[in-house]
């Protein structure tokens, strides 16, 4: 944890290195549960020590594959999602990750993804489609739907949620400029953990 004054909207937890944080909050998967296909076969490339594969799978979907640059459970293959090469046809499964939230980091990642899926579900934060910058403005070009999470927990155990609201964007391998992305807003009704 974070010790020392903090500005508005910053966490009060330590930034990884590796921007790795792991989805233990339910209320990420509850919010995108509606928008999935039911049996939807997807991939998590960013997979860390399993916990939104799990959650996905005990909601009736199917992973084909789960890695990351670092694995930190058994069954997590590591692979390098930047470099990852899709074995199966792309119409045949989807992304679902929580990626690293830093654009250096995830743009070569949604670079690759767009030439190997017709689409993908990743949690971001809140305020990525607001920032048009450094490219960010053609993947939102690329964004069909963003389901609203709200704030989430990232570390357990904590009674605190982060600071920032976040939210889940589909976004396709093409560009759609002038389109706007669909706005999922909240129910409002608590998720229980």
């Amino acid at each position: 944890r974070r010790e020392g004054p903090r500005g508005a909207g910053q966490s009060a937890f330590e930034k990884d290195a590796l921007n790795r944080y792991d989805t233990i909050d339910p209320r990420a998967v509850a919010a995108l549960l509606p928008h999935l296909a039911p049996r939807t076969r997807f991939i998590e490339p960013c997979a860390g020590k399993g916990d939104l594969v799990r959650q996905l799978v005990a909601a009736g979907h199917r992973c084909i594959d789960q890695f990351d640059i670092a694995p930190r459970a058994p069954g997590i293959r590591q692979q390098d999602a930047a470099t990852w090469t899709n074995a199966t046809p792309r119409w045949e499964a989807v992304i679902i990750t929580n990626p690293p939230f830093d654009w250096p980091l995830l743009r070569p990642l949604l670079e690759n993804w767009r030439e190997q899926v017709a689409f993908s579900w990743l949690l971001l934060p809140a305020a990525f489609m607001h920032t048009h910058s450094q490219g960010r403005g053609e993947v939102i070009q690329r964004t069909t739907n963003i389901v609203s999470i709200g704030r989430m927990q990232w570390v357990i155990p904590s009674d605190h949620s982060d600071t920032k609201d976040y939210c889940w964007y589909q976004i396709g391998a093409t560009s759609a400029p002038g389109a706007t992305p669909r706005f999922h807003g909240r129910a409002w009704q608590k998720v229980s953990a």
